[in-house]
């Protein structure tokens, strides 16, 4: 596939210790500490300035063991970007570490980030010596999906393994949680200001003169400590005669203060200097050859706006050299990297010289736009494309920031980076986009991905005019978007035509889009339940992807060959095929794989086998971000709803089924809202509640008297179960007849078993015992050789009592008995989930087995939103829970709660 965008090596690269360093021994000692005591976090969180880097670099260099370093800058707030900077900062400590979580991120749609993250956590716990993980600049991520994925991470570290956060505001973590379990250590503004012995030792090593102790004291008052200001006093009085004088002076507040030092440290420049200094202050990072190109400068001859300047030392006017001469003047700039090749400035430093660039521009020099220009120019040409895009947006040049993002787009979106490219796109109106096609049709596909079906469709139109007037075979591309769409919304024959529309406008060598209308093609088969008519539209899909390295369209064809053998009956193929595929997959858990563990799941679950479908739905649900509403997850919802009915859980279940409906609503689908619906239906008629399914049966549309529209049999099926309690077997055997032969005529083995189960059921009720078991017989017969087990279990205590008195042949005997196995033990709650009483002798009023979950789960340190997702349950049910827990254990706080329980051995 399509390799993603570089990353900037730098950023990954432990800050230069510069020598004459002011020690903090204080400070490194609580470094330390915070290390050999174990805290999962720490924190070092202040305002711009306070040295916090400096600080931290400096303590990093006397440590031993693994160390990883990022450097964040705004655009990282791409979930992709960011984690992909930490995967391969974790190479850099051990080859092959992050592997797992690079690979994860190359998938077409956004990974589920916290089911990937769980890959490299169990890397990071087979680490055998410690390892420290920094992230510096964290404000600059403003992604509340970066937070939550990072605040997961966080909860879930190895011991060996420390993060420690470098940010000028505390990160939405749940801070407080870590400090009550002593799991966080912070250094604050407070602990970073300078002491007096401190500053006394940072002016003495930089100013000759003699300061007297009320000249530190009073530094200290002026500027409280803060590093960056006390750096630039003592630039200033290098060059100041009475140096008391020029501390008295000071008046104002801290803002006035520091606009005053920067004021004296630019004037005191040559204009040389001040002149590099305002013109790269654009630039996030610098090289010499970047800022050669951003201020014009011609290094293979002369320039006149160049000058060699004796006071500077400066005899080369190359860019490079100017960097190493503000780098031994301690002119806030800082090395990235051990050749020293790339620098940035101090951030407040930076921003203060953009503010200075703008106010007040230099006449005879270029302004911020053209600088920022220069600089897209450079990156373009050295091989950075997303940088070179921000800094053609930041210069006004929007044709050429298009022109790289329409190169960029599609490459970016197979690797799931769509909210980098939605994010550019968003801030260009939309008058300069629809005039691009491509553009259009890359853009309404990362729209797609997301979930914003409101804004691409004026997308898709103006793609589709521009291409219609030449007849043009992208127009294909169109239509295959298009097809995507009606058949996620219901409109199964409506994206069937579409798929063929595609096909007939497609270049017939364009593997790679005509591979998505064969899957488009399969899918509506599929939906249609002409499954063995989905097959071989589905494996030249397969091919024509795999062909074209189209790794989302490939993924997508071989699930759904895998969801046309389940309702063929071919149950054993279908669990082969699905380890197939993650054996492939390997520990590279992408997007594509949850639906291979649903499909997993619902295998497993008809063959009795609750506990592996069990923890394939938990594995698979378990990276559900918030706010993400997509038809796998509306899949394991319902399977895992089905599950926990099961095992008497039916506080879950009704929790999972409001979640799957939420879903489906959001995404407009009818066909989803019904599966939704059908569920429900068949929980309520296991439940003995016929009236609640009834009230499906009004609203569907259907009725047993009417000419029923067999493709909708799953509908109709659920209909026969319940008339069984009100109508003749002569009245519904009719329309059962209907339904086999229409299965039978779709080799649909599954649906044939369904009926013949009930139809054994009605015989029974009509008082023809003996046709009753020899229908039952010929299901047992068609269901042996892939073991389907609950769709005859299932149906409750008439198939039970039938299978007791049937006598199979030899060879199936443990067959049907598995089958009466699992009636014993469907109903019979699990323990995890059971309300049975859990023996305390200390406590009054013992826990039940969900409170003591909710108990484990708290002292986790899980809020309780986090906690009812966990559980599946609801937000009032977990706060009914602590109440209850409160009031048993005789506490009225979660810490207290925790501690209590850990005195009675309950947790």
């Amino acid at each position: 596939m399509s390799d993603t965008l570089p990353l900037l090596s730098t950023k990954l690269e432990i800050p230069i210790v510069r020598s004459g360093l002011v020690p903090r021994h204080r400070l490194t000692v609580r470094l330390s500490k915070g290390i050999s005591d174990g805290c999962q976090l720490t924190l070092v969180s202040a305002p711009a300035g306070y040295g916090k880097t400096t600080l931290v670099s400096e303590w990093l260099a006397t440590q031993s063991g693994g160390k990883a370093w990022v450097s964040l800058e705004t655009v990282d707030s791409d979930p992709v970007r960011f984690w992909k900077y930490i995967a391969t900062s974790l190479q850099i400590v051990q080859d092959g570490l992050g592997n797992s979580l690079l690979n994860s991120l190359k998938a077409p749609q956004l990974p589920p980030l916290q089911v990937v993250l769980t890959q490299l956590l169990n890397e990071l716990n087979r680490l055998k010596s410690e390892l420290i993980l920094v992230l510096d600049d964290y404000h600059h991520i403003s992604s509340t999906h970066v937070h939550e994925t990072l605040t997961f991470f966080l909860n879930h570290l190895p011991r060996q393994v420390h993060l420690l956060i470098i940010t000028r505001t505390d990160p939405p973590f749940p801070l407080a949680q870590l400090r009550a379990k002593g799991q966080l250590n912070e250094i604050r503004g407070s602990d970073l200001r300078f002491t007096t012995p401190e500053i006394s030792s940072l002016i003495s090593s930089a100013v000759t003169a003699d300061l007297t102790e009320r000249d530190i004291t009073l530094l200290e008052e002026r500027t409280e400590g803060w590093a960056a200001g006390l750096q630039l006093a003592a630039l200033s009085l290098r060059n100041e005669n009475d140096a008391s004088g020029f501390i008295s002076s000071f008046a104002g507040d801290n803002r006035y203060i520091l606009d005053y030092l920067l004021e004296e440290v630019l004037n005191r420049q040559t204009s040389e200097i001040r002149f590099f200094l305002l013109q790269t202050s654009i630039l996030g990072m610098l090289c010499g050859s970047l800022c050669d190109a951003v201020t014009g400068r011609d290094v293979s001859g002369s320039d006149e706006n160049i000058r060699s300047d004796v006071e500077t030392g400066l005899v080369q006017r190359s860019s490079r050299d100017i960097l190493e001469y503000l780098e031994s003047a301690n002119l806030f700039v800082i090395p990235l990297d051990l050749r020293r090749e790339w620098f940035r400035y101090h951030h407040l430093f930076s921003d203060l010289l953009r503010y200075q660039l703008e106010i007040n521009p230099v006449p005879g020099f270029p302004g911020p736009e053209i600088l920022h220009r220069q600089a897209a120019k450079w990156y373009e040409a050295n091989g950075y494309p997303s940088q070179a895009v921000n800094h053609y947006l930041d210069g006004g040049d929007i044709s050429s920031a298009l022109n790289l993002i329409e190169t960029l787009a599609w490459s970016m979106i197979q690797s799931g980076e769509h909210a980098t490219v939605t994010g550019w796109l968003e801030t260009i109106e939309d008058q300069e986009i629809i005039t691009r096609p491509d553009l259009c049709m890359r853009y309404a596909w990362a729209l797609y991905y997301m979930g914003k079906p409101k804004d691409y469709t004026k997308y898709i139109e103006a793609a589709q005019t521009a291409w219609e007037q030449d007849n043009d075979p992208r127009l294909g591309e169109v239509f295959n978007l298009l097809a995507d769409m009606k058949l996620v919304s219901g409109a199964v024959g409506d994206g069937e035509t579409m798929a063929r529309r595609a096909l007939e406008h497609l270049d017939p060598e364009d593997d790679f889009n005509r591979g998505l209308s064969y899957l488009y093609l399969g899918l509506a088969a599929l939906i249609r339940g002409q499954c063995a008519a989905a097959l071989p539209e589905l494996e030249e899909a397969k091919r024509l992807c795999l062909a074209s390295e189209n790794v989302y369209g490939y993924s997508r064809s071989v699930n759904a060959i895998i969801q046309v053998h389940v309702p063929l009956g071919n149950l054993l193929q279908a669990e082969e095929l699905c380890r197939q595929f993650m054996e492939t997959i390997g520990e590279n858990v992408i997007y594509i794989t949850i639906l291979n563990h649903i499909l997993l799941s619902s295998i497993l679950m008809e063959q009795n086998r609750l506990v592996e479908a069990n923890q394939h739905l938990q594995f698979a649900l378990s990276g559900i971000e918030k706010n993400t509403y997509n038809v796998y997850f509306i899949a394991g919802y319902l399977v895992l709803a089905w599950i926990r009915h099961l095992t008497g859980d039916e506080e879950s279940a009704n929790e999972l089924l409001k979640r799957a409906e939420a879903n489906a609503r959001n995404l407009s689908s009818p066909v989803l809202l019904t599966q939704v619906y059908l569920y429900k239906a068949r929980i309520a008629l296991a439940k003995n509640n016929p009236q609640e399914a009834q009230k499906w049966a009004e609203t569907s549309g259907l009725t047993l008297d009417s000419d029923q529209d067999l493709s909708r049999s799953q509908e109709l099926l659920i209909l026969v179960r319940i008339a069984l309690e009100t109508r003749q077997p002569d009245e519904i055997l009719p329309l059962l007849e209907k339904l086999e032969n229409h299965a039978t005529s779709l080799s649909l083995l599954g649906q044939r078993l369904k009926i013949m189960v009930l139809r054994s059921m009605i015989l029974k009720a009509g008082d023809r015992e003996q046709a009753a078991l020899d229908e039952l017989s010929r299901a047992i017969t068609l269901g042996e050789p892939n073991r389907f087990i609950r769709v005859f279990a299932d149906e409750g205590p008439t198939i039970c009592k039938l299978l007791k008195q049937i006598k199979p042949a030899p060879a199936s005997t443990s067959y049907v008995n598995a089958i009466i196995e699992a009636f014993d033990t469907s109903r019979r709650p699990s323990e995890a989930t059971s309300e049975s009483l859990l023996g305390c002798p200390e406590l009054r009023e013992q826990l039940t087995a969900r409170e003591r979950d909710v108990l484990t789960l708290i002292a986790s340190g899980l809020s309780n939103r986090d906690l009812a997702d966990k559980l599946f349950i609801s937000l009032n049910t977990v706060k009914v829970h602590l109440k209850n827990i409160y009031r048993k254990l005789d506490v009225s706080s979660r810490t207290q709660a925790v501690a209590r329980a850990s005195e009675l051995n309950l947790i």
